[in-house]
């Protein structure tokens, strides 16, 4: 539940849950809705006095909408406005979003889902005037010229006539195009400046492309499924495959001009032959960098992950799983240079807890300058399960992400030196530099690295550039 400074109970409102569609404050939206019960939700709240009802957005487009208990936390109260029919088509329901809400309690009356909403209001903005007058200078700027990633006509031209920064920021963000995710984000940013810098972060990507849009895939690519391991962006892995099917997709991408190929991670090790429908729609897009085919028929191939991609559509060629994909690119601000200072700083304590040679992977850790590089190395060598990793892998939040792994290595670290309680300060100093002396402790193993053996067939090794950073084992090829 989120928690809100002032909260305001709306009693008795039905609830519906939607599928790729993100309603906001003060914005009208029409709503194609072809299941009755449904339908028979919003005609309930056209008979009530205020025709109000609440919008959640499914996490999940191919699961059950009627679940709340796979909706976002965050959603939208709305005023039903009318609904448009037409023969032969499904209905159009015209809302107009009202408020953030978040879900209290909820229960059924008949087919429709019923509850209890906590009005979220956002917290008065207490910095510089001059802060948000540049954000939306920035954002209005943006519109204008990243019109691709928009969706619409006459955007710029109202955008420009709305003074109000967090309707400016809510109009935009209704509008933008790529993964729900992304819009789903700014809902829940309940502070002006942060949904302004998150607004400014997503035009900004990709070079203002079409972030998500399925114009953007890339088809067709051959499919390899792995397990016990996820990969992350930015790095490189070594693997060895022995199965057929892995083996003719690695073939396929070999044989291909790009030389890459889709790698997916299968959440359930003891299923044998995975089923699309099992399988996570985000994953690496990874390009061959070199293979070995071995006297026993199995393939050494060394990969980088160039990036995070999300599944467009699934298909086949011959025996081979194929995909299309449309990238997924990271939303970088805000996250502060203490925050990624901290991050560093964490994990050079905690390599020297592990190991007794501490010196290669802790220069490795001080040579990354990317932010975003940084936490994904960090990320693969901590030692959590794959769902955990598949979790952080799907996170869009640059800033979540950091805070997430942060809380992972602080938490192996009390574990390693006996702390019952976290250190007492984890916000490093502004003086603080990346190389402070920390005391070494003896250990075992930079994050989940252990010696190079065989674990049903497969052993991956993570690098990064040149440097060897340690090995993952995995548990099927």
């Amino acid at each position: 539940m989120v928690d809100a400074p002032e909260q305001t109970l709306l009693v008795g409102i039905p609830i519906i849950g939607l599928s790729n569609v993100v309603v906001f404050p003060g914005m009208p939206c029409p709503i194609q809705m072809s299941q009755p019960e449904r339908l028979a939700t919003v005609e309930r709240a056209l008979r009530t006095k205020h025709r109000l009802m609440g919008l959640f957005t499914h996490s999940e487009v191919d699961d059950d909408k009627s679940v709340p208990e796979g909706w976002f936390a965050v959603g939208t109260v709305a005023r039903v406005l009318r609904i448009d029919r037409e023969p032969n088509e499904a209905p159009i329901v015209w809302v107009q979003g009202v408020s953030r809400v978040c879900g209290h309690t909820h229960s059924r009356l008949e087919d429709c889902v019923i509850g209890e909403l906590i009005v979220l209001e956002s917290p008065e903005f207490g910095g510089a005037p001059a802060i948000l007058n540049a954000l939306v200078s920035r954002v209005r700027e943006l519109v204008s010229s990243q019109g691709d990633c928009i969706r619409g006509d006459g955007v710029p031209v109202v955008a420009a006539t709305l003074d109000n920064p967090g309707a400016l920021a809510d109009f935009v963000a209704q509008r933008l195009k790529g993964p729900v995710e992304y819009r789903q984000d700014l809902l829940e940013a309940l502070d002006i400046e942060e949904r302004l810098e998150l607004l400014v972060a997503l035009l900004a990507s990709a070079d203002g492309a079409e972030v998500g849009d399925p114009g953007g895939t890339v088809d067709v690519l051959p499919v390899l499924v792995v397990r016990g391991l996820v990969m992350m962006p930015l790095l490189a892995y070594q693997i060895n495959v022995g199965s057929p099917e892995s083996i003719l997709a690695i073939e396929m991408a070999i044989r291909s001009e790009s030389k890459q190929l889709f790698v997916v991670t299968h959440p359930d090790a003891s299923v044998d032959t995975p089923t699309v429908d099992a399988l996570p729609v985000i994953g690496a897009l990874v390009e061959v960098v070199a293979s070995n085919k071995l006297p026993n028929d199995h393939i050494d191939l060394t990969v980088r992950a160039v990036e995070r991609v999300r599944v467009e559509r699934w298909g086949s060629a011959g025996e081979v799983l194929t995909v299309a994909i449309n990238p997924m690119p990271m939303v970088a601000g805000p996250v502060t240079p203490a925050r990624v200072e901290m991050l560093r700083t964490l994990a050079e304590r905690q390599v020297r807890l592990r190991t007794e040679n501490a010196e290669r992977p802790i220069a490795l850790i001080r040579s990354v300058h990317e932010p975003e590089l940084l936490v994904w190395l960090v990320a693969s060598n901590q030692e959590v399960s794959t769902t955990t990793k598949q979790r952080w892998l799907e996170t869009v939040h640059l800033k979540e992400l950091v805070n997430d792994v942060i809380v992972v290595v602080q938490m192996d670290i009390d574990e390693r030196s006996g702390s019952l309680e976290p250190s007492a300060s984890l916000e490093p100093s502004a003086s603080l530099e990346p190389s402070a002396s920390l005391e070494p402790s003896a250990s075992a193993g930079l994050g989940r690295f252990v010696p190079p053996m065989w674990v049903g067939g497969v052993v991956a090794v993570v690098a990064l550039g040149i440097g060897l950073i340690g090995f993952v084992v995995l548990s099927g090829g």
